[in-house]
């Protein structure tokens, strides 16, 4: 991360050190949010495929859909991330 400010003044280490702390805890989080999804997405994808109501099997096949859409823009987000944390 750059140690600078807007102005190119030297920022305060310790506001450095305490935005790249925050910044890997939330990039923690968002990866432990997208395994969490993948997790959901399986159960959904189980739900579906043994399901003997066809109503239900739709319901839960849109849902799995849903999540795995939400899981691809995650999965964009955190490769944002990791490129800004190089």
């Amino acid at each position: 991360m750059n140690n600078t400010n807007r102005v190119g003044v030297p920022a305060n280490p310790i506001s450095v050190r305490k935005r790249e702390v925050m910044f890997m805890s939330n990039a923690a989080n968002i990866k432990q949010c997208l395994v969490n999804l993948k997790g959901i997405e399986a159960q959904l994808s189980s739900l579906a495929l043994n399901s003997l109501d066809p109503s239900a099997q739709e319901v839960f096949h849109q849902s799995m859909l849903t999540i795995t859409s939400v899981k691809k823009d995650l999965q964009l987000r955190i490769l944002e991330l990791d490129r800004l944390n190089l």
